[in-house]
């Protein structure tokens, strides 16, 4: 067993999978993200706003906030899609990329990896 070590900053990969519907069914594609572990009140602190945002607006605040790098992501062209802000804020525009994130980074934080498991 492993020592635990506590980092104020932690940062980890961990495999991202995002539902795609294709021709009747669904096909799961992957990619690794790169996420940077929030304290608690910092994750948590935009589900108690109560500054007006919609919950589109949340879900974009929290993935920015986590998501800090990505690898395996691919263009039609099957070029890979470099980690920047412009290419997050189109994948951001996609309920279905925004969702894996969020469940990928509490798979991990919170579940202890339950659903990479199964």
């Amino acid at each position: 067993m492993t020592s635990f070590v506590f980092e104020e900053h932690h940062t980890f990969d961990w495999p991202v999978m995002v539902p795609v519907p294709t021709d009747g069914t669904t096909e799961l594609h992957e990619f690794t993200g790169k996420f940077k572990q929030l304290p608690d009140d910092e994750l948590f602190e935009l589900d108690a706003d109560e500054s007006g945002e919609t919950a589109l607006e949340i879900e974009i605040a929290r993935v920015r906030r986590v998501l800090i790098g990505w690898t395996g992501i691919k263009s039609a062209k099957g070029k890979d899609v470099a980690f920047s802000e412009k290419a997050l804020g189109k994948m951001l525009k996609y309920g279905p990329f925004r969702r894996a994130v969020i469940e990928a980074y509490f798979d991990a934080t919170l579940r202890g990896g339950a659903h990479r498991k199964n």
